[in-house]
Order: C-alpha cells, then structure tokens, then sequence
C-alpha cells in the first residue's frame, strides 16, 4: 500500500535535513499520510465541483469528463470482498512481521553460539 511517489517524497524530505538523512517512517504513518493527502485532493475536488453547481467557477468540459471517467474507473467491489481482501493483507504482512522477528532472533541466537 506503499505510494510509488514515496522514494521521492523521502529523498525531498532529506534534502532539507542538515545530515541529508531521514529516519524512515513505519507503515501505519505511510498510509495515514497517504490517507490524508487524498483526502485533501478529494476536498479540493468537492470545493470544484460546489463552486461549479453555484456558478462560482465557469464549468470546464475538460474536467467535467476526466472526473465522470475517473468515477467510473473506480471498481466496484461488495463490503465483504473488501473485508477479504483487506483482513488476507493484513495476515500477510503480520506474516512478514513475525519472519523477520524469527530471522532475527535466530541470526542473534547464531551470534551468541558463534562466541562461544
């Protein structure tokens, strides 16, 4: 669920910072990020679309026929296989979680062995 934009975002971010490094941000604040700028484009897009139905803004063709064919590329998908699919991604990545806590555990058991 990571954004493809989300390197980018990264290396802007570190650009700024005096060390040119950024500690990298956990999952859950990537996708309440992403989550928030989306919901700031969908405002933008509901203020358009107010402006335009009150006449504040001349209607604009273009844009009336990009956002019907945006809503209509939208699938359609019932509740439950959204819940399915969203509940077999979670288990895959507490999968993903819980391997790599097993890999390193056992790379640390293997060191302390190594000591020995």
């Amino acid at each position: 669920m990571v954004s493809s934009c989300f390197p980018v975002d990264l290396l802007q971010r570190t650009r700024l910072a005096p060390t040119r490094t950024k500690g990298l941000t956990s999952d859950l604040s990537q996708v309440a990020g992403a989550t928030a700028r989306v919901q700031d484009m969908l405002t933008t897009v509901l203020a358009y679309i107010e402006d335009v139905l009150s006449g504040k803004v001349a209607a604009d063709n273009c844009v009336g026929r990009f956002l019907m064919d945006l809503v209509n590329k939208v699938p359609t998908i019932s509740a439950e296989d959204f819940q399915n699919m969203l509940n077999s991604n979670i288990n895959d990545l507490l999968m993903v979680t819980y391997l790599s806590n097993l890999t390193q555990a056992q790379i640390a058991l293997n060191e302390k062995l190594v000591l020995l």
